[in-house]
């Protein structure tokens, strides 16, 4: 049995040998004296305030909630397994084929639950038959639902909205990725302008489409195709939510406010490519923010590695880009 008087000996000596422990596996996890790991949440990649780009939809599609649609509003069904979870008041089996349909909003509704509970039911009509759909929640509950959040059903008057407050801009892209009129992927140079022609309703995953005609100047010195460019976006309500306008599209010229950056560089960031001797910014710009930092130093230098998700990793000394594998 260890006295209470040994261990008050021993307890200050268990703490420093994990101490040494720590410090043995922390300079050993990536060969850098001194390395620390920072993990980048998603709270620390967002601004500080709200950029234009983010309040630009923000301020369009403010709050739509159920209580406030008026009979007539048009929503679009974007999957037929709606079927499974509504009642339709018709004796055409063609009519549980849903997908695609544009059906009017009739009212809300409450009903008995077979719980015993009163819950609220939405109803909608396409002017021949009348279907009803148990939202699963309380009056008040369901009152205050945003209409954008209706589970497989696309609210045409937010469709409508996004499309006043986009048509005609001018935008530049702030990636790479975009899609042809068939919805095939396609690669154009990132921060490259745009016009959105038009808005359209898309799915129950990205609610929005856009259709974008490349810049004249970037057409005729053979940087962008001529062919209208799309993408895909969500209304930017949701937390976390991934595609939006922000996190897509720009409204200033990037080069503009970039203008230390060379022209040999700005070529490689809109290629989504980095060399050796760019800056953090500079490869910032080419590839977003990394999944993870490793910074840390020897014995003169400054050294950080950035990992991204895909595999790809970048090596600083001193702030300079040494290596990096892509």
């Amino acid at each position: 049995m260890i006295t209470p008087y040994i261990s008050h000996i021993l307890r200050p000596l268990r703490l420093l040998t994990a101490c040494l422990m720590l410090c043995v596996l922390t300079s050993c996890f990536t060969g850098v004296e001194g390395t620390k790991r920072i993990e980048l949440s998603r709270a620390d990649r967002r601004r500080a305030r709200l950029s234009a780009e983010d309040t630009l939809l923000r301020a369009a599609l403010s709050s739509r909630l159920l209580a406030d649609l008026r009979p007539g509003d048009p929503f679009r069904i974007t999957d037929s397994r709606l079927a499974l979870f509504c009642d339709i008041e018709s004796a055409d089996p063609a009519d549980t084929l849903l997908l695609g349909r544009t059906v009017r909003f009739d009212g809300l509704f409450s009903r008995l639950s077979p719980s015993g509970a009163m819950e609220r039911v939405i109803g909608f009509s396409d002017g021949r038959w009348m279907l009803t759909y148990p939202l699963g929640r309380t009056p008040a509950a369901a009152d205050s639902l945003p209409s954008a959040r209706l589970p497989m059903m696309l609210d045409l008057t937010l469709v409508d909205r996004a499309r006043h407050a986009l048509k005609g801009r001018r935008v530049w892209t702030r990636t790479s990725l975009g899609y042809d009129s068939l919805g095939t992927r396609t690669h154009s140079p990132k921060f490259a302008p745009y016009t959105i022609d038009d808005v359209f309703p898309c799915d129950g995953v990205f609610p929005l489409r856009l259709a974008l005609t490349p810049d004249s100047s970037g057409v005729a010195a053979g940087i962008l195709s001529p062919d209208t460019r799309y993408a895909y976006l969500n209304f930017g309500n949701g937390i976390g939510e991934s595609r939006t306008f922000a996190s897509l599209f720009s409204l200033s010229d990037p080069r503009a406010r970039h203008s230390d950056i060379t022209d040999e560089i700005w070529r490689c960031i809109m290629a989504e490519k980095v060399t050796a001797g760019m800056t953090k910014q500079e490869c910032r710009l080419a590839l977003g923010n990394p999944g993870e930092i490793e910074a840390g130093h020897d014995y003169s230098r400054l050294l950080d590695i950035w990992i991204y998700p895909d595999g790809s990793f970048l090596r600083f000394i001193d702030g300079r880009l040494a290596d990096y594998r892509q």
